[in-house]
């Protein structure tokens, strides 16, 4: 059974959106003459953004200390800042027979609303996402601590067939100019090779390394036994992060504007349950053993979670009470600068440069109940790709 929150207490916490504008003038001086003004600008040297919304469950610590189990709550929680680092506005050019000096005072920054400034629109556009899969894996991870008694009997006629085949190659190894013979074999029929390795690979994924995780497994089940414990957390996610880089050329009379933009994100996800359950030491499932059990099921696996959906919708056959959210982090860290590059006639000196820093974050945390269907989820990585390969080659005539 689902724990919703009822009755929340909501925390309000005032947001704090700081855009300290200055008045910036543009002047000129031609020919060492007085300073006139050209503009008047509104200009942000640093900018802060906080904004926290959430809610708490009454009397909390007390319900904690009498071994209730709590509701997880939902917040969100937003944080921005932008930081000059560096600023100069000041250069004289050569303009027919005039030498005329252009500046700011008291400096140049930026406007209060710029293309590479961090937006909570763009935090929330990645954080918004449906991540209620991670509450899926962990509720499977929660089940799936026992040891899995059906799939390992169900299983056990593989392990005589890997223990069959190493001692048919050894035999073979062991006739005479047995080793010799195999790269002819392949020279004759030039799959045999990849074939050949392409096995050996699957074998070991598939094969041995599951025997050792079994026997981890087993371990684990027994230290179950001994786990008095009534009340379990489990916990799953994932992370990743991508880094952009743009520049660009802004051509003048007299010189020409260089400009670099980098950006940096990282989001990490997680899904977490938290359950008044007693994990069953050894487990005789045939939900699923039946899907372990299916040709290249971990194939499909490796696309839509379907093995730990399986997992998540026996733990909730359980009829246990339960607990569970998931979350969502999101940092951009981006960087820009412009400043004078190419130089052309006219130009005699100084300079024209800003550097500025943006950082965004932004948290959030929605509790949900454990879902019953199952997610597209691709799950690939290096290892698998050559374990695709590797069943591709299998296939090949």
């Amino acid at each position: 059974m689902y724990i919703a929150g009822h009755n929340l207490k909501r925390r309000i916490v005032p947001p704090v959106s700081s855009y300290p504008l200055q008045t910036t003038l543009l002047k000129r001086v031609v020919n060492g003459g007085n300073p006139e003004t050209l503009g008047t600008y509104n200009t942000c040297k640093d900018q802060l953004v906080m904004d926290f919304e959430g809610w708490d469950v009454p009397d909390f610590h007390r319900r904690l200390r009498s071994g209730e189990l709590l509701p997880h709550t939902p917040f969100r929680k937003l944080y921005i800042k932008m930081q000059h680092m560096e600023s100069q506005y000041d250069y004289t050019i050569l303009d027919g027979s005039q030498y005329k000096r252009y500046y700011m005072v008291p400096d140049l920054y930026c406007p209060e609303s710029v293309k590479w400034q961090i937006t909570p629109t763009e935090l929330l556009a990645l954080g918004n996402s449906d991540n209620s899969k991670y509450v899926t894996n962990a509720a499977a991870k929660m089940y799936s601590k026992g040891f899995d008694a059906l799939t390992w009997l169900a299983e056990l006629k593989d392990v005589k067939y890997l223990w069959k085949s190493v001692a048919d190659k050894l035999l073979a190894l062991k006739a005479p100019k047995g080793l010799a013979k195999i790269p002819k074999a392949w020279l004759k029929k030039p799959l045999k090779g990849p074939k050949s390795l392409s096995s050996e690979w699957l074998s070991y994924r598939y094969g041995w390394r599951q025997i050792a995780l079994d026997f981890n497994s087993l371990q684990a089940a027994l230290a179950l036994l001994k786990d008095k414990r009534a009340r379990h957390s489990e916990r799953t996610g994932d992370s990743w992060s991508n880094t952009t880089f743009d520049s660009g050329v802004i051509t003048w009379v007299w010189f020409d504007y260089y400009w670099y933009k980098s950006t940096t994100t990282k989001v990490s996800a997680r899904g977490s349950v938290t359950a008044d359950f007693e994990i069953p030491a050894f487990q005789f499932n045939p939900l699923q053993t039946g899907w372990e059990v299916i040709p290249l099921s971990f194939v499909i696996d490796w696309f839509v979670n379907v093995g730990k959906t399986l997992s998540a919708i026996s733990f909730l056959v359980q009829g246990k009470t339960y607990a569970s959210s998931y979350g969502t982090r999101v940092s951009i860290d981006r960087t820009y600068e412009h400043l004078i590059g190419t130089k052309h006639a006219g130009y005699q000196s100084g300079e024209e440069r800003e550097f500025v820093q943006n950082h965004g974050e932004l948290e959030i945390r929605k509790p949900c109940s454990i879902p019953y269907l199952p997610h597209f989820a691709l799950n690939m990585n290096t290892t698998k790709i050559v374990d695709l390969i590797g069943l591709i080659v299998q296939r090949l005539k």
